[in-house]
């Protein structure tokens, strides 16, 4: 999750504080952001929100009658759901999806002013998001609505988008277990969050010098919610390698990301390319793969050295060397050996040095699954005509991502050599002075490791 969380002054009291007797029922309510810059977050962003909603059912000190959940991306909010039934509460949280986005200010305010007018008065308002708010104009309208109701808006969760959020560490683990990751913190890296979703969570941090870092001194405390999340954030940390040991009494999850300018994107493809128009978003299965990288905020002399992937537990499952691409001038584009990808999900992490001599690290935003190709899909015209004693084209188009052979048969029978290719291909088959006899059906038969395609097209001949 690793966001960083702010709170309205005016609703600093202690989260889901009890009513004091024969004072009405309150709200719970959620205000999720699910635009596409959450997507990575979303999983454990509602399994914390589902942990709060359990607490809150299990508190018979605190009496709640109904939930909201109102989730939002710009420019829409809703579709609100307000319900007591609290299972349907949780299949409707479950249920939530990213949409588009990636524009940074989203519409938080109208989103907390809805949810705010649908909650009882004395209400706990959750609010979940990335980014800061485009409607910012409603901030007056807003604290009007929790003085008059009395609610709280709580853990309100906001990044700051001068720099972009990055990834040093991802992590899913399904037992009890402790972890030491050793990660190096470059300049440029402004602030640093780790968070740890799990039962009884445990973060311990040694900055390079050796230090315990410790809540109030250098340490900010985010979010402490008992036996289910902690995140934690360090501001301006010192450059060098620190240590961070992570533990958690069951199934957890850990994030460790930052805001700074230096990151990197990735492209798969079958051959060599500095193109990235001509790379795709997934390797495929089974298929020999290379690796194009755009690394922006680098500047000279700094440079990318080595390609990790890495397991979705944080295990090694490859090393590759990154070099510069020979066809550029620039310091953003890097390639790395043709490698075949694993068949796990798994997550690329590069490494290099700053202009300083910094090391430095990053991690790809969302875990990698292999594309598993289906058979060509092969098209002909329904009809191709031609003229008597004339030449004649037929035509074929297959679509694969992977090689396939390619023949041509008439009754039965091949008419021409096979044709080996390595991916989608528009072809022809040539026939030089067409006769009466040539008229009739032709298949175009494409056959891959994946399974085969076949089209059909009649061959008229005119004039004879």
């Amino acid at each position: 999750m690793a966001l960083a969380l702010w709170l309205f002054s005016v609703c600093s009291l202690p989260a889901l504080a009890a009513h004091p007797r024969g004072e009405a029922a309150s709200t719970l309510a959620f205000v999720f952001d699910v635009t596409g810059s959450m997507y990575d977050d979303l999983l454990q962003v509602t399994e914390g929100a589902a942990k709060i909603l359990e607490s809150a059912l299990g508190r018979a000190s605190t009496p709640i009658s109904n939930f909201a959940l109102v989730p939002f991306h710009d420019p829409e909010i809703g579709p609100v759901t307000v319900t007591s039934d609290s299972k349907r509460f949780q299949r409707e949280l479950r249920d939530l999806y990213v949409q588009g986005g990636g524009d940074c200010p989203e519409m938080s305010m109208g989103a907390i002013k809805q949810a705010l007018e649908v909650s009882q008065p004395r209400s706990f308002i959750y609010v979940f998001t990335d980014a800061r708010a485009k409607d910012y104009q409603l901030t007056k309208d807003v604290l009007q609505l929790v003085q008059l109701k009395q609610s709280q808006v709580l853990k309100w969760v906001e990044r700051t988008i001068q720099v972009s959020k990055v990834h040093l560490l991802s992590t899913d683990h399904k037992e009890r277990e402790e972890h030491l990751w050793l990660v190096p913190f470059d300049p440029n890296l402004k602030e640093v969050t780790i968070s740890l979703s799990g039962p009884m969570p445990t973060i311990e941090i040694l900055d390079p010098l050796g230090r315990f870092m410790w809540r109030g001194l250098g340490l900010n405390e985010l979010l402490n919610i008992p036996n289910s999340a902690r995140v934690v954030n360090v501001k301006n940390p010192r450059p060098g390698m620190w240590t961070i040991k992570l533990r958690s009494t069951g199934r957890h999850s850990a994030r460790i990301t930052g805001v700074s300018s230096i990151d990197f994107r990735a492209g798969f493809s079958t051959k060599p390319t500095s193109d990235f128009q001509k790379t795709s978003k997934r390797p495929i299965q089974g298929i020999p793969t290379h690796v194009l990288l755009n690394c922006s905020g680098l500047h000279p002399p700094g440079q990318l050295d080595q390609l990790e992937l890495l397991s979705t537990s944080g295990e090694t499952l490859m090393n590759l060397p990154i070099r510069p691409n020979s066809s550029q001038n620039t310091n953003t584009i890097w390639k790395v050996p043709e490698f075949m990808p694993p068949n796990e999900n798994f997550f690329l992490k590069v490494t290099g040095y700053n202009r300083e001599g910094y090391r430095f690290q990053r991690l790809s935003s969302v875990s990698y699954t292999n594309l598993v190709p289906g058979p060509p899909v092969v098209s002909m015209p329904r009809q191709t005509h031609c003229y008597y004693m004339q030449p004649a084209s037929i035509r074929c188009s297959v679509k694969s991502l992977i090689p396939f052979t390619l023949r041509i048969i008439r009754n039965g029978t091949r008419i021409d050599s096979d044709r080996l290719f390595l991916g989608s291909v528009n072809t022809t088959w040539e026939i030089s002075s067409v006769s009466g006899a040539d008229e009739g059906f032709y298949d175009c038969v494409a056959i891959s490791n994946s399974g085969t395609g076949i089209a059909r097209t009649f061959l008229v001949v005119t004039g004879e």
